[in-house]
């Protein structure tokens, strides 16, 4: 796969990223929204921007008799090489080589994607592409797919008397008139396509090729703020970067698509003793006039969104063992609350209501702004730090402070003062 990640930095904020899959017909359909058509031998997957708004991740078919070696391909910025290691041979079997492309479009680059577009022409007629979605419901059901994109079938209208069948056969490929579902009623090939429990799309649409162009623009504008809704917009930053771990996962291990929430913490793993930590602190402020429900949950929403992270549904980020109700609750509506305010900041607006507490504990092996990992910096007030906090949220702290001196010189005018509520042992669930 080659890829030119500078590309994304050409994007909108949010891009909306399209799964482009065909041949002939889908170079049609690109000369119709003035996308250059032309492929030159086989550039394999391309990332190609449609105007600002618009990604197409571009997966041309190629002649699957034969495994050719990815030729270049002028694009913009620095082209980057991935090597994938397959089980696969020149001149072997032409099915097995164009099951493998479909399987890296459905492992590597389907989760990205708010909006799919399948070429009936291109991909054989009607029965290829229900087996096509019908392979993807089943994988969805094994593994589910965080927000599942609408896909749009594109036809030629002179098929379109073989279109009037497609939702039927649809539905029985993938069994969902099974006892048990509700039944349903056809609309037409114009409505689309709703399955009941279906995981791996939020809809199917039939369009007309001479049609599609017209329609391109909203479907894929509806498509993203359904998966922006689910929380997973991301940005032009964010997508690339991600794009290269899922990249990278994939040549390292096929067969598992991205994980985004685990994804995104690469740099900044959960810690791994925190129910540990969360008690220790408890113990060491039993006696301290504080809301303790309101530090931990914040100390959480420190650690689960740590500046310049993509903001997830505070749902996905949160494993419940261990924490009691009013710990999640707070949470949830401190994640909601913030409203674009780094974490960074909010933790710190809270933590300043007590000052005059804090100062008087100091736990040797608690680090007293997250709370969750083990410390490993002193400061000259003999609170301790660990390496995360002075590395991903230092500069936040000095911008919310507003004071360009040393973190060991202003820790201590950082924490604020102010009454809370009595601990409470019940904050740890047993």
């Amino acid at each position: 796969m080659a890829a030119s990640y500078s590309v994304f930095d050409c994007q909108a904020f949010q891009p909306r990223v399209v799964l482009s899959i065909g041949g002939i017909e889908k170079r049609r359909f690109y000369r119709r929204i003035n996308l250059n058509d032309a492929v030159d031998g086989n550039p394999g997957v391309l990332l190609r921007p449609v105007q600002l708004a618009t990604l197409i991740l571009d997966c041309e078919l190629h002649n699957h008799n034969r495994l050719d070696v990815v030729q270049q391909y002028l694009s913009r910025g620095e082209e980057v090489m991935h090597s994938l290691q397959v089980n696969l041979y020149r001149h072997g079997p032409s099915h097995k080589i164009a099951q493998y492309a479909f399987d890296m479009y459905w492992q590597l680059l389907y989760p990205f994607a708010s909006t799919v577009l399948l070429f009936i022409d291109d991909l054989g007629g009607v029965g290829p592409v229900i087996e096509i979605l019908a392979l993807w419901a089943r994988r969805a059901r094994l593994s589910s797919i965080a927000a599942p994109p609408r896909i749009l079938v594109l036809y030629h209208w002179r098929n379109r008397t073989e279109m009037d069948s497609f939702e039927s056969r649809l539905r029985s490929r993938i069994m969902c008139t099974v006892s048990g579902t509700q039944p349903y009623s056809r609309t037409g090939i114009t409505s689309p396509i709703y399955l009941q429990g279906e995981m791996a799309f939020e809809s199917v649409q039939l369009i007309p090729t001479w049609k599609a162009a017209s329609e391109f623009p909203s479907q894929t504008e509806e498509s993203f703020a359904a998966r922006d809704a689910a929380g997973y917009g991301f940005s032009s930053d964010h997508l690339k970067r991600l794009l290269q771990t899922a990249i990278l996962q994939y040549s390292q291990s096929s067969g598992q698509q991205i994980d985004f929430v685990q994804a995104v913490r690469v740099c900044n793993p959960p810690p791994t003793q925190l129910t540990e930590k969360l008690i220790q602190f408890l113990s060491t402020t039993k006696d301290a006039e504080m809301d303790h429900v309101a530090v931990i949950a914040s100390a959480l929403d420190l650690d689960a969104h740590p500046p310049g992270m993509h903001f997830s549904q505070a749902e996905s980020l949160l494993n419940k063992d261990g924490l009691s109700d009013q710990v999640c609750k707070k949470f949830t509506q401190f994640s909601l609350e913030r409203q674009g305010v780094s974490s960074a900041h909010a933790h710190l607006r809270l933590l300043r209501k007590y000052q005059a507490t804090w100062r008087d504990y100091v736990e040797g092996n608690l680090c007293f702004v997250c709370l969750v990992r083990p410390p490993s910096t002193t400061l000259d007030c003999h609170h301790r730090l660990c390496d995360a906090c002075v590395m991903i949220y230092g500069s936040q702290v000095q911008s919310a402070i507003g004071l360009p001196v040393p973190l060991q010189e202003h820790f201590d005018l950082v924490i604020g003062s102010g009454i809370g509520a009595s601990p409470d042992p019940s904050l740890i669930a047993s």
